[in-house]
């Protein structure tokens, strides 16, 4: 677990570089990212999507992130945005996109004793409409289409398997067959 921990912050580091967060409890930032329902929050250029590979490390170490995973499933998109923030808190969080439930979950860590130990869920709400826009919509008539096709090939494999079950039917019944001439002494 630590190992998994270390490696979160090594990226981190190497993602983000370091910054200097303002100083006291409920500092403002002047920043484009922040929004009335975050005043708290100031994101520092723009998220870097996470690959499934990397979601699934993330997820090992982060206890907030795996019971939401556990409770409604793999999100649709996750993002590690550096973010300006106060005391206790990391410089960055990750955040999760449920397109079906409309949820963005953002989690961050908090340190302890030093320790980024703490992990949170710090926000849920809407998806946020820019994020949408900034994303290819879904395509129904291609998922649809991709569907039918996974859907063509697997009744073309099970009708293989058949044909290869009636054959090895048949070889089966020729050996039954055989066998007891075979057991005959001339």
């Amino acid at each position: 677990m630590r190992a998994v921990v270390r490696m979160v912050v090594v990226v981190a580091a190497a993602l983000l570089p370091t910054v200097v967060v303002a100083a006291g409890v409920g500092a403002t930032w002047d920043c484009e990212g922040q929004t009335d329902e975050r005043p708290y929050i100031c994101d520092v250029g723009p998220a870097q999507p996470l690959s499934m590979t990397s979601f699934v490390q993330l997820l090992q170490g982060d206890g907030a992130l795996r019971a939401t995973v556990a409770r409604i499933g793999m999100p649709d998109a996750a993002e590690l945005q550096r973010v300006l923030v106060n005391d206790p808190w990391l410089g960055y969080e990750v955040r999760t996109y449920y397109r079906d439930y409309d949820r963005m979950y953002v989690f961050a860590r908090a340190f302890v004793l030093g320790n980024p130990q703490v992990s949170l869920l710090r926000h849920e709400g809407p998806i946020p409409a820019q994020w949408l826009e900034s994303r290819a919509p879904i395509d129904v008539d291609a998922v649809a289409l991709r569907a039918e096709d996974a859907a063509a090939k697997a009744e073309a494999v099970a009708q293989r398997a058949e044909r290869l079950a009636d054959r090895a039917e048949a070889i089966a019944d020729a050996m039954a067959e055989d066998f007891p001439r075979h057991l005959q002494k001339n």
